[in-house]
């Protein structure tokens, strides 16, 4: 098991790393969200496989973005703040969780202020359709390809 301070300092050479080229970093490689922050989704259930983002901000704030199947691991994780969407209740059909998860992290993104001018993305581990609505949002936001860096720490 990962340690918090271990975490924040892994996080800091991260953020660090990334310095002035990127606001907001949208980390989705589930190894390198765990590396970051601990979460870990459980790998038998409904929640195997599943897409979970990690919001990293300029500042070394962070925001876990999951949905209520991974309430009680997020909780755990070592996340700043968890931001936790209902996707399956038992009561309801489920939409596709890919969609899902696109959709909480849009909704996150609308409320960033002020807007980012650079977004770091892990394009291998980003659904092309969440990248490209992300594009759409933010027409004039320079998207990088930050994966390397985190890649780099491995």
């Amino acid at each position: 098991m990962l340690t918090r301070n271990g975490c924040r300092k892994r996080l800091q050479r991260f953020v660090g790393e990334l310095g002035r080229d990127v606001d907001l970093a949208i980390v989705s490689n589930p190894i390198h969200v765990h590396y970051l922050i601990n979460f870990i989704p459980p790998h038998i259930s409904l929640s195997a496989g599943s897409l979970n983002f990690l919001i990293v901000h300029s500042d070394c704030r962070t925001a876990l973005l999951t949905d209520n199947w991974l309430a009680k691991e997020a909780g755990e994780a070592y996340a700043d703040k968890a931001e936790i969407y209902p996707w399956y209740t038992f009561h309801n059909i489920p939409e596709d969780r890919i969609a899902a998860r696109g959709g909480s992290l849009f909704k996150y993104l609308d409320k960033y202020k002020p807007r980012p001018e650079r977004i770091g993305i892990e394009p291998c581990f980003l659904p092309v359709g969440i990248a490209d609505t992300l594009r759409k949002i933010f027409p004039k936001v320079k998207i990088s390809d930050m994966s390397h860096i985190l890649t780099g720490h491995r």
